[in-house]
């Protein structure tokens, strides 16, 4: 009986180690498959891959302003540098009061440039009182939102850059989620417009 007792314990040792070994290979196989689904190629200089450039502009006579272009595209699975040049020196109201931080951007900052010979800053989201914009991609398949200081005057921009990426391939609506002027807000290509990611 005793030899068959240890011959139970040596089993049971065993069946503990490969249990563990499945577990392991399994949590490393997961982290592999779900590290190259999600990581974002980069450019051959280690840089961003991709660039998308808008510009907020501002007419003083109206009151309006617009992203220019109001409709853009981005690579898929590509590192995409967005830099928005804003010329609005007008500051808006949130509608939602987490729309002052910087959400679903890579490393979950931007670099926020006030007038063109102005100092670079990296935040994670900037005072409440002082937005003029956000851009926006808020959907089931994006959570993207980065708050745009308002121009340091109509001739001097604040220069707003973060790094995202776009792995999910379609058209998604963008949007300034800020109370602008109802012309604005009302007019597409805008105040909204349309991100399409390009497999």
């Amino acid at each position: 009986m005793p030899s068959e007792h240890r011959l139970s314990d040596a089993w049971e040792s065993r069946l503990v180690l490969l249990v563990i070994a499945l577990v392991t290979v399994s949590l490393v196989a997961s982290f592999v498959l779900y590290s190259g689904t999600q990581s974002s190629s980069r450019g051959a200089n280690g840089g961003p891959a991709a660039y998308l450039n808008l510009t907020l502009t501002y007419n003083p006579a109206t009151g309006n302003c617009a992203f220019l272009p109001g409709n853009v595209s981005v690579p898929a699975g590509q590192e995409v540098q967005v830099t928005i040049t804003n010329y609005d020196p007008l500051t808006s109201h949130l509608y939602l009061g987490w729309q002052n931080q910087v959400v679903g951007a890579l490393g979950g900052t931007m670099t926020v440039q006030k007038g063109l010979s102005g100092g670079k800053t990296t935040v994670s989201g900037v005072d409440a009182l002082d937005i003029g914009h956000t851009f926006s991609i808020l959907n089931p398949v994006y959570n993207l939102s980065v708050p745009i200081p308002p121009a340091v005057s109509p001739s001097s921009p604040t220069i707003v850059t973060f790094l995202a990426d776009f792995p999910t391939s379609g058209t998604y609506q963008w949007g300034c989620m800020c109370d602008c002027n109802d012309s604005s807000m009302g007019t597409p290509e805008a105040m909204y417009g349309t991100l399409t990611v390009v497999a």
